[in-house]
């Protein structure tokens, strides 16, 4: 029985050794097989680019020499250099790339940046309810030779605050039309504010040794004020950092009419003892402001 599986496991063994040998007529002939496969990044050569060295280009990229080759990157990485070359006023900044080599590639990408676009006006069309030069004033975009997108959006975020903070929180700003003549942009951007929004009833719960009252004395928000996003902010602010209770979930608006907006303060008593600093709910920019209807 010991010999039939000697013999068994002696028989397995030709018969592995003569697989491996098969492949190439030598034992490590696949290992080696796999080690040719493998295809590096050997040097990455660009082509017509003047705004942005070969240095900007690839820490923008993140192409690398001594990366391992893979389409995927490349392509990531030249949508990366595009949004650059856009962010800086090239709205029609193209690429396209080749490579040739077999395990050491050599990565060509050529970029055809186009006319730098400079930037015109700023058209306000809808219902703005501010004077125009007030909401213009806030484009910072305006300011600049070139347009720059990323400046473009802040300015866009910056607009939608102000409104929030002035009582109209349902405001909606849409880029409406983009003109370009003379190498010029020219953006018409379409605003609606929708009606003035008041607090009509602020709603406590969850307190069980603490007098709401207490609660109302400390909040900057109150029945019957214009809806200001910065106050609730603060309201968050101060019932998170107050100690004995915080936030045990988001502040939630819900809209009881065109112009009316309840507001829910759903708290936690803390274990007595508990100090000032205690972390509570931080919501991101994009969610403050929000209105849940019913």
């Amino acid at each position: 029985m010991f010999n039939f599986v000697r013999n068994c496991i002696f028989i397995f063994q030709i018969f592995a050794m003569i697989l491996v040998i098969s492949a190439n007529g030598k034992p490590n002939s696949i290992a080696k097989a796999n080690e040719r496969s493998t295809q590096y990044i050997h040097q990455v050569i660009f082509s017509g680019n003047k705004l942005l060295d070969k240095k900007s280009l690839l820490k923008i990229s993140n192409i690398q020499p001594k990366q391992i080759f893979d389409p995927v990157i490349i392509e990531n990485g030249i949508y990366s250099i595009l949004n650059e070359y856009k962010r800086q006023g090239y709205l029609f900044a193209k690429s396209e790339w080749s490579y040739e080599g077999d395990t050491k590639i050599i990565v060509k990408i050529r970029i055809d940046e186009g006319e730098r676009i400079k930037m015109g006006n700023i058209n306000l069309t809808g219902d703005i309810v501010f004077p125009k030069e007030q909401i213009l004033s806030m484009f910072m975009v305006l300011k600049s030779d070139f347009f720059n997108e990323t400046m473009f959006e802040n300015d866009i975020d910056r607009v939608l605050k102000f409104y929030s903070n002035n009582g109209y929180p349902k405001v909606t700003i849409s880029p409406d039309v983009f003109d370009i003549n003379d190498d010029k942009l020219n953006i018409t951007v379409k605003i609606n504010a929708g009606s003035i929004v008041k607090i009509k009833n602020i709603t406590i719960n969850g307190l069980k040794k603490t007098k709401e009252k207490v609660v109302r004395r400390e909040i900057p928000i109150h029945s019957g004020d214009i809806f200001d996003q910065r106050r609730v902010d603060d309201t968050e602010r101060i019932l998170n950092n107050m100690g004995y209770f915080r936030l045990s979930s988001p502040i939630t608006f819900i809209q009881t009419g065109d112009n009316d907006v309840d507001i829910d303060l759903s708290v936690a008593e803390l274990p007595s003892g508990m100090f000032n600093g205690i972390i509570g709910y931080n919501p991101s920019d994009n969610e403050s402001g929000k209105l849940i209807g019913t």
